[in-house]
Parts: structure tokens; C-alpha cells; sequence
């Protein structure tokens, strides 16, 4: 239920979307974490009026799981701040992204970078 669309602004060519009433879905990333430590995640959109209010991300960390809500019908096109977690070199960083949400739901880019 994610379709494909190109959009101005995007980090790629293109940027997926769906929306909960379309059927139930999520999109996932996967990063390699060049070594163990502090990593700030960071989420790309393309925001619009009819975006969720309530987008959920679930990171898989060293920690756990921490599922963090944003609005992305703001901050359109730029690197949102997820939070800062720890992460292994052993182990892949996960992040999903599902359109259990209150609207459409974008899933363009996301990134680590690391902190002290």
C-alpha cells in the first residue's frame, strides 16, 4: 500500500506514501553503524496539508525500542531530529516507519550521524 512519487525536494529521486485506509503497511531502513557509540537519527518528508500529525518512527537501538510521533505536515524537506541513541557496530540500525497514523504518511530519508 506505499506508492511511489516523485517530489521537489526530495533526497532522492522519489519518496514513498500511504495512507491507513489503502491497507495497512510500514517501510523500513536499515544502516550500518561504523562503530559503537552516540548516534543523532534524523527523518526526511515532504510535508502537506493532508500529512499525519502522528507519524510513528520505531528505532531499534542498543537500548530497545523507542517509537517517536511527528508532524509531517511541518518541517517539510530538511533533516528532522529523531533523538539520540545508542548504537553497535554489531548490529544493524532498524528504523520503520508505519502509516498507523491520522493521515498520509511520507517516507522519504533517513541518517545517523554520530554524537559524544
Amino acid at each position: 500500500p506505499w506508492d511511489q512519487c516523485a517530489e521537489e525536494g526530495c533526497y532522492g529521486a522519489f519518496v514513498h506514501g500511504s495512507f491507513l485506509p489503502h491497507g495497512a503497511g510500514e517501510v523500513s531502513w536499515t544502516l550500518a553503524v561504523p562503530k559503537n557509540g552516540q548516534y543523532e537519527v534524523f527523518a526526511r518528508w515532504i510535508a502537506a496539508p493532508w500529512q499525519a500529525t502522528d507519524a510513528p518512527y520505531t528505532l531499534h537501538h542498543g537500548k530497545g525500542v523507542t517509537t517517536v510521533r511527528v508532524n509531517q505536515q511541518e518541517k517539510s524537506r530538511r533533516w528532522n531530529s529523531l533523538g539520540t541513541y545508542s548504537f553497535s557496530k554489531d548490529t544493524p540500525a532498524v528504523i520503520t516507519l508505519s502509516n498507523n497514523a491520522n493521515g498520509w504518511v511520507t517516507a522519504d530519508a533517513v541518517k545517523l550521524e554520530p554524537r559524544k
